[in-house]
């Protein structure tokens, strides 16, 4: 699935071909700008969109990272200021699924102003 430069922004994270997760720094028409992961020495990079970035699918272990906690008596997981359900192998928040980390982040921000921050 590729992604649209309307659904990114800044803080977003992404997959980028060859290179693995990444920040998103900004968007341009048809590039973006990211922050390479920490192990690399590396400074901002520009590129292509549409050719090399996907969105990253969620699972328990980024949203456990993400600080939300699971549980199970209610299928839902939470924190102090947001509370997903799932069922199965669906995550969601209302009656809307989020399947992709950068779905939730620009959600969780929209709905509390604040920003999800990766902890590992």
């Amino acid at each position: 699935m590729s992604i649209q430069q309307e659904e990114l922004r800044r803080g977003n994270y992404i997959s980028l071909t060859d290179i693995g997760k990444v920040e998103v720094l900004g968007v341009l028409p048809d590039k973006i700008y990211y922050t390479p992961s920490k192990d690399r020495r590396l400074h901002d990079f520009l590129y292509s969109l549409y050719v090399y970035a996907s969105p990253i699918e969620i699972t328990e272990t980024i949203l456990l990272r993400f600080g939300f906690r699971k549980n199970e008596v209610f299928e839902i997981y939470h924190n102090e200021l947001f509370t997903l359900w799932y069922h199965g192998n669906k995550i969601g928040y209302q009656n809307t699924e989020i399947k992709y980390v950068h779905q939730l982040q620009n959600l969780y921000f929209a709905l509390t102003g604040k920003e999800l921050i990766d902890n590992n």
